[in-house]
């Protein structure tokens, strides 16, 4: 046992008890000269925290290692453009890629949306049934290919929203969106909120985890991140290169959206359509092939 005292300065410290230390001192001859040493060189203990350690709230890294990942996000389906979502699907199936990532914001959650809408408009119950439809769609094209379903910010939008409206309910699995959109059924596996992928030595997010933005937003969050990072999120295809002194240098890439360039809360911007694939290599670097979507041909 420990016993506890002050110092002269109030300071709360901790010391073997006599009996404990009496004990050890009597236990030369077991081999323990060692220890009982150092209880008479230094009687007090380092302190120690009396309780568990905290939770992390995001998962640790998840690690994808196949050879050809296609990057797909930001369909908010609903919204999404026909000829980009097929094109970008022709284009991994055309380069038989091994895997499939969706990268958030599959789903829109209009009628979730803070922003202004039409009240007839985006009803969730269409949104799921047109997302179990889709993830049938992949899983015919792609029938032997590892599918990953990551949450983007739209997604966010439910579990807040059912955190808010549902909390007497929050917690059971049978709520879960993975559990609706029936990721299950078709194979597809999800990814924890929030949760860092890395593909070799390329780290994935969404994009809305990061934050930041503006113009230049490849150059933005790969200075943010010191990294090799890819993302979504903001709806248009860039590539930035960042030099290192004495180090190899890093790189970021934004892969567009697949949706339709014109919403109502935003009619003019600065988006255009793409979609991305990673080829990995057996040393861990890997080749993005950040394709933008103009015309129904990846370029």
């Amino acid at each position: 046992m420990l016993d506890r005292y002050n110092d002269g300065d109030g300071n709360p410290k901790y010391r073997l008890s006599s009996d404990e230390a009496d004990f050890l001192a009597k236990s030369k001859r077991f081999g323990i000269d060692r220890l009982t040493a150092l209880i008479e060189e230094e009687d007090e203990l380092p302190f120690v925290l009396g309780i568990e350690d905290g939770e992390n709230e995001v998962a640790s890294p998840l690690n994808i290692d196949h050879k050809k990942t296609l990057i797909l996000g930001d369909v908010h389906l609903g919204f999404h453009d026909r000829q980009a979502v097929e094109t970008a699907i022709n284009y991994g199936r055309k380069n038989k890629v091994d895997a499939v990532l969706l990268n958030g914001d599959i789903l829109d959650f209009y009628a979730l949306s803070r922003f202004d809408k039409t009240p007839n408009k985006g009803a969730i119950v269409n949104e799921i049934k047109l997302c179990r439809k889709f993830f049938n769609i992949l899983r015919e094209v792609f029938p032997q290919a590892t599918i990953y379903y990551k949450k983007g910010n739209h997604e966010e939008r439910y579990d807040k929203y059912f955190a808010a409206n549902a909390k007497e309910l929050y917690g059971f699995d049978d709520f879960l969106l993975e559990k609706i959109i029936h990721c299950d059924k078709y194979g597809i596996i999800p990814v924890s909120d929030r949760q860092l992928i890395t593909i070799g030595e390329l780290g994935v997010y969404h994009g809305h985890e990061i934050g930041g933005g503006g113009e230049h937003v490849a150059a933005r969050l790969v200075q943010r991140t010191g990294t090799n990072i890819l993302f979504n999120h903001f709806h248009k295809t860039q590539s930035f290169t960042l030099p290192r002194l004495n180090r190899l240098p890093v790189a970021g890439f934004a892969v567009a959206c697949l949706c339709k360039l014109n919403p109502f809360f935003m009619p003019v911007n600065k988006w255009n359509n793409g979609a991305a694939m990673v080829e990995l290599f057996q040393d861990k670097t890997f080749h993005v092939h950040n394709k933008r979507i103009i015309n129904g041909q990846a370029i």
